[in-house]
């Protein structure tokens, strides 16, 4: 093989050689394209901090993925087609809602707030700056000593958005 074919192997794996992926929400096809679109975040215009935050590669764990959200009402059917190879393992995951909830389905155009996502991204990519991100964020000293529990009491109603710990070397 020539090192562009090596470099996507190790890349991507045999994922090109699976052919179509076909997304169908509520009877719908709202993509049907390679799956290395779909998997590489092209497919949805993602950002490189969303691709980051979003999407992993065969060189990354051995497989590829994707967390995007497809939200759907009545019905969604996802399957592969005109490909050489089929998985050895294919993975979904997600929940149900109760039938009287509404959701906007999935339309594979403009469904996902890529600006904002982006922006919410980094609080995965770079946790130890999100506090700085906040508005009121307020700081707490902890000391805690070996072997003797630490703890941080906090009176009325409130909301915690993060935790962060920086041990001492």
């Amino acid at each position: 093989k020539n090192s562009a074919e090596q470099d996507e192997l190790i890349e991507w794996g045999e994922l090109g050689k699976l052919g179509n992926f076909r997304i169908e929400v509520d009877d719908r096809v709202v993509f049907d394209a390679p799956i290395k679109d779909w998997f590489s975040g092209k497919a949805l215009g993602l950002t490189p901090e969303l691709i980051d935050a979003l999407t992993w590669r065969h060189r990354q764990f051995g497989s590829n993925g994707s967390l995007v959200p497809v939200l759907y009402q009545r019905r969604l059917r996802v399957l592969l087609h005109s490909g050489a190879y089929k998985p050895k393992w294919f993975m979904a995951t997600g929940i149900r809602l109760p039938a009287t909830t509404r959701v906007q389905s999935f339309s594979g155009k403009n469904d996902l707030p890529i600006a904002e996502a982006t922006r919410l991204a980094r609080n995965v990519l770079q946790p130890e700056t999100y506090s700085a991100s906040l508005d009121h964020a307020r700081a707490y000293d902890l000391r805690a000593e070996p072997g003797a529990p630490a703890i941080l009491r906090a009176s009325g109603a409130g909301t915690i958005d993060a935790l962060a710990f920086r041990i001492a070397k």
